[in-house]
Order: C-alpha cells, then sequence, then structure tokens
C-alpha cells in the first residue's frame, strides 16, 4: 500500500556519518513532531531569561548615572538636528568612546518615547542576546545541558545585571559581538562559506557601538578560523578568514572615505592611546577581576581538561577571548569600567563553564538529589546571591539625585542662566524641558578673563568667576578636588547664598550636594 502520513512520522530517520580526522560529522533529518518538541525543550532557557530580567528591574534602582545622562541627552539632541533642529553645540565624536550615531542616538530616540526607564529596558534586552548566545554556543560545542548551564552562570554574574540596568554603550556592544562569536561557530560548521561574509558588518557594528569592542575583532575571527580547522581542514578555514578579513576591509575603506575623521581623535583618546583615569596597582586589579569572574574561570578551565580532541582548539579559543580585556586592564593600569569589560569575558568563557557543570553534574536521574546536583545548585546559589551583591553595590555607587533635580528645577531660568553643576550631566539631562546646554558649566574645563585681561583655566578661571558672580547657581557634591576651594571662595562672596544642603548616601558612604545661588543686585 502506499506509505500514509503516519508511516512518514514513523520512519526511522537516514543518518550519514563522515569522518573527518577526529571529527564526527552528522546531518540527520528532523522528525516532523521534534518541532513541537523544541519549544518545550528551551523552556529552562527562557526561565533563565526571565529571571535575567526580573532581578534586574525589580533589585536595581536608581537615578541616572552621569554616563548615561551623558549620552542619552547628546543623542536627543543628535535626533532633533536629524528630524530638522539646530546643530547639537558640542562634538561628541570628538570624545565619546562610541560613534554618537549609534547607541546615543539610539537612547535619545528611546528617551523621547518613554524616559530613563525605555532606554534601560533596552539595554536589558540587549543582555538577553548574550546570555541566549552563551546557551547557543554551549549546546553546539558541548551539549544541551552544557548550553543551559552557562546561560544560568552568566545570566545572575554582576557584571551582567548591572549591564542590563545600564543605558550605556556596553549592553549593545556586548550584544554584537556575542552574536558575531556564535554567528563564527555556526559559520565554521556550515556547508556553504558564505555565511563568513557576515562576520564583518557585525563586528564593525559593535565597534561603532563602543571603540573598545576592537579588541575582539581579531578575536573573534580567530575563533571562527580555529572552529572551521577542526571541522573542515585547513583549506576552508582559509576560505573563511578570507572572506571575512575582505568584507572587513571593504566596509572600513567604506566608512573611512564616507564619515566625519572626527571620531578617530576618540578612538584614540577612549580606547587605542587612553591615559589611566583611576590608576591601580596589578595586586588590586587582578584581585577585582578573580572576584568578579573568578569562580566562572576556574570552571572555564575544568571544562578545558574535559574538552576532548574534537573541540579542544575551540575551547583554548574561547579562553583566549575571554581574558583579552581584563588583560588589557592589567598591561594599562586602568580601574574604570573594569567592572563592566570583565562582563564581556565572561560571556566567553560562560559555554567552557558550562560545560564544566554538565560534566559534574553528570546523567543523574530527574527526582535523584545526590552530592553532584548539591554541588551544582551551591554554584548557581553563589552565583546569583554574589552577583546581585556586587551589581546592587555598583548600582548605588552614584547618589540617587532626584531631591537634587527637585530643588534646581525651582531655580533655573530658561536660556538665561549660567549654572556651574559638579553633577553637570545629571542635572542638565533632567532639566532639558526648561534650560539648554549653553547654560551649563562642568569642572572639567573651563575659562574665564582675569583682572588683567588674561585668560585664565582650570581652578583660577573658577574662583575668579565666583568672585566676579558670574554664576547665577553653583552645585557641588563634595566629591572633586576642586571643591574646597570653590566653597571657600562662595563664602567669601557676599553675593551667594547656600539655598540647599541636601545629603545623600551611596556606596562609599555619606555626603552632600551644596546649591549656592547668587542673589539679584
Amino acid at each position: 500500500r502506499p506509505p500514509t502520513p503516519l508511516d512518514e512520522c514513523k520512519r526511522t530517520e537516514v543518518v550519514s556519518t563522515q569522518v573527518v580526522g577526529e571529527t564526527r560529522l552528522v546531518r540527520a533529518t528532523t522528525r516532523p513532531a521534534a518541532r513541537f518538541e523544541r519549544p518545550r525543550s528551551l523552556l529552562p532557557l527562557l526561565l533563565i531569561l526571565a529571571l535575567q530580567l526580573a532581578e534586574g528591574a525589580l533589585l536595581l534602582h536608581n537615578s541616572a548615572f552621569q554616563d548615561e545622562a551623558l549620552y542619552i541627552y547628546a543623542g536627543a539632541q543628535i535626533w532633533h538636528s536629524l528630524t530638522g533642529g539646530p546643530p547639537p553645540p558640542e562634538n561628541y565624536a570628538v570624545y565619546f568612546s562610541g560613534y554618537p550615531y549609534v547607541y546615543p542616538l539610539l537612547a535619545g530616540i528611546l528617551n523621547g518615547i518613554g524616559g530613563l526607564e525605555v532606554v534601560r529596558w533596552f539595554s536589558a534586552l540587549c543582555m538577553l542576546v548574550p546570555t541566549g548566545c552563551a546557551y547557543a554556543i554551549g549546546k553546539r560545542l558541548y551539549s544541551q545541558a552544557s548550553g543551559f548551564a552557562a546561560a544560568a552562570l552568566f545570566a545572575f554574574l554582576g557584571p551582567t545585571l548591572l549591564l542590563s540596568r545600564l543605558a550605556t554603550f556596553d549592553a549593545l556592544c556586548l550584544a554584537l559581538i556575542a552574536l558575531a562569536a556564535l554567528l563564527a561557530i555556526q559559520v565554521s560548521e556550515a556547508s556553504e562559506p558564505a555565511g563568513a561574509v557576515m562576520l564583518a558588518p557585525l563586528l564593525v557594528l559593535a565597534f561603532g557601538a563602543k571603540y573598545a569592542a576592537l579588541i575582539f575583532v581579531p578575536l573573534v575571527i580567530g575563533l571562527m578560523a580555529v572552529r572551521t580547522l577542526e571541522t573542515r581542514g585547513w583549506g576552508r578555514a582559509a576560505l573563511h578568514v578570507a572572506l571575512a578579513l575582505a568584507t572587513l576591509v571593504g566596509l572600513v575603506f567604506t566608512l573611512y572615505h564616507t564619515l566625519n575623521h572626527d571620531f578617530l581623535h576618540a578612538i584614540q583618546g577612549s580606547t587605542t592611546n587612553r591615559a589611566p583615569i583611576a590608576t591601580a596597582s596589578s595586586l588590586a586589579l587582578l584581585s577585582e577581576i578573580l572576584s568578579l569572574g573568578g569562580l566562572l574561570w576556574l570552571l572555564g578551565l575544568v571544562g578545558l581538561y574535559f574538552s576532548g580532541g574534537r573541540v579542544r582548539l575551540t575551547s583554548l579559543a574561547l579562553v583566549a577571548c575571554s581574558v583579552a580585556m581584563p588583560a588589557y586592564h592589567l598591561y594599562s593600569g586602568e580601574s574604570v569600567s573594569l567592572q563592566k569589560h570583565v562582563g564581556y569575558g565572561l560571556f566567553f568563557i560562560a559555554p567552557l563553564a558550562g560545560y564544566a557543570v554538565a560534566e559534574i553534574v553528570g546523567r543523574v536521574g530527574p527526582v535523584r538529589l545526590d552530592a553532584r546536583w548539591l554541588a551544582a545548585l551551591m554554584i548557581f546559589t553563589l552565583g546569583i546571591v554574589s552577583g546581585l551583591s556586587e551589581a546592587n553595590w555598583w548600582y548605588q555607587s552614584w547618589p540617587n539625585s532626584s531631591q537634587l533635580v527637585t530643588t534646581m528645577r525651582t531655580q533655573v531660568r530658561p536660556a538665561t542662566g549660567h549654572y556651574l553643576c559638579e553633577d553637570m550631566e545629571v542635572v542638565r539631562y533632567y532639566l532639558a524641558d526648561v534650560t539648554t546646554s549653553p547654560e551649563y558649566t562642568g569642572l572639567g574645563f573651563f575659562q574665564y578673563p582675569g583682572a588683567n585681561g588674561e585668560q585664565l583655566t582650570g581652578q583660577p578661571a573658577y574662583v575668579a568667576a565666583i568672585q566676579g558672580g558670574y554664576f547665577d547657581l553653583v552645585e557641588l557634591s563634595e566629591a572633586s578636588p576642586l571643591d574646597p576651594a570653590l566653597q571657600a571662595a562662595l563664602a567669601a562672596n557676599p553675593q551667594y547664598q547656600l539655598i540647599a544642603r541636601i545629603p545623600y548616601t551611596n556606596s562609599y558612604g555619606r555626603s552632600y550636594y551644596l546649591v549656592w545661588r547668587r542673589n539679584s543686585a
């Protein structure tokens, strides 16, 4: 009799096996029933993603961080100029650590839709991408259990939770790097090499989101080359690398001759030739790095030990990718952004760490609770608790500025004031509806004419301006080395009156916002 649909569902699958060196490639048809089983098999991953979203959104709250305020404010100005408004008063491309028309523009648009929380939710969604990619890489290289473990380990790390609630370049950049890493693995195992040309656009876009992604361009291409070597041999590896590099060179050439070159100054100043802002000893940096991700790196080394010849080179490549950014911090002595950049490395080590957990736990029954399950449970619990504690500490490292903004709103005047603000980025962002950017002066750079007509800069310029009654409002938060001299100048000038002393608490202790007003003549 002719075959029926039921016979087709029961048909034994035909599996063709090809052995290349030590690598076994298996191609099989998929049963129709598998399409209905797959969503159910992803339930653990969906639960992990949901918990990652909920943990950050429910437990991490604060007003805008100065970097968040700066990028969103700049993006709103750029969007306004693109839709018919005046050009931005500042050339942000000269000093931003990412191209202003990538993340800041997106943040400015989202801020116009729903404010800071919507922009932070965008970061939260971006951070689901590396979690999902850690699962996909772990599953493809090792096993599905390894993928689930990798996702669970990465999702609740301190850097992951912090970036999920931080409206900065990092979440988008890491999402694009994660997609590039996953694509590199997939392309290396594909029968057609054309997918290699898609690697360059992802890497270039990640570089545009944040220039620090430059360090991962050769690493991700190298990851593709190594995995292709393991699965397809030297010839296909060379072809994949050639396609990726040719596309990359073409894109870079096109962008270089299309875009304004102002951003090259920012690349040097913020990335390739950056002078450390806050230096620390190698021992202190290493201690911080290990406290942030030591457990995952330890598990990753265990996973490397367990990995066989089939994936040994790829596992080594993942380890190399994971240590690149921490190694750069150790080399430069820079402590600023260390906790964020460690998160980039932990993404690459997560699949190996997940593989180690899966191997340690082994095959046990769904109900049985033995020492191996207890060990795995303890690892995940320790990771969740320590990760949330770390993220909360960082998230409270800047003060809540709500009361300060409320006070300043009662004192500013539309488009006519001169305001010296230590927390200029935050105040300017929240008061964008009633003030303009030229009204503000920060504590970074300022020029003011002296008594003899010479142009003063730095502390003498600020003191002279206060003595001359130039500023209508002065806001200090007792965090700058300039504060004592400025407070002394304000106290000595009877024109200024201290109108608010607002207490605040952050992770470092308790202090005050001080607001001084110049009395009208």
